[in-house]
């Protein structure tokens, strides 16, 4: 049971939380959505599953680009102070340090998460349905 719930739930979650913070919504009415979007999906068997994801990808791809382009757009004002501050920081001995740390302690604690997190879920067939 735990191996079935632990992602869908840390997803689940995070998403509430981001509904409730941004738009308001109750996280009780995100998560009874998801529940019946998810049996919805569910009850129809691996195709239903294949059928969903199939046409989610697309909108991921432009809800993020989208946003992502919305940010820069609305802060355009900023874009050459902000390339300067990159230009002029970034090949410091003080950045190539940070970076090589904080890259490394990064890799450490997503390698170590995602092996705690996910290693039982493992050829259970359920990371298309958390997905």
């Amino acid at each position: 049971m735990a191996a079935m719930t632990t992602g869908p739930l840390a997803q689940t979650n995070s998403m509430a939380l981001v509904l409730n913070t941004e738009f308001h919504i109750p996280k009780w009415l995100t998560g009874a959505g998801i529940t019946i979007g998810t049996w919805l999906v569910v009850i129809g068997g691996i195709k239903s599953i294949a059928r969903f994801a199939e046409k989610l990808v697309p909108l991921k791809v432009v809800l993020y680009v989208g946003g992502s382009l919305y940010v820069i757009l609305t802060h355009i004002h900023l874009l050459p102070q902000t390339v300067a501050l990159i230009l002029k920081s970034a090949f410091t001995p003080t950045a190539m340090v940070g970076g090589f740390a904080g890259a490394s302690v990064v890799l450490a604690a997503r390698l170590g998460a995602a092996r705690g997190l996910y290693a039982n879920e493992a050829g259970l067939g359920t990371a298309g349905m958390a997905y």
